[in-house]
């Protein structure tokens, strides 16, 4: 099993990946951002932010 972290910018991306841990092909495990790492995001566009989620992806093999 590998894990890998990546970040969501794209809701259709998200709901891709919601439906490949439906169907057991991936484990999503949603991480929660601290308030230092959201303070940086700030500056962009509050549409973007809500829309940006990190996650890490583990692949089941």
């Amino acid at each position: 099993m590998h894990t890998i972290e990546i970040e969501i910018t794209d809701k259709k991306a998200m709901k891709l990946l919601m439906d490949m841990e439906e169907m057991h092909l991936i484990k999503v495990i949603n991480k929660k951002l601290n308030i230092s790492s959201l303070r940086s995001k700030i500056k962009a566009p509050m549409i973007l932010l809500l829309i940006q989620l990190s996650i890490s992806v583990s692949c089941i093999d």
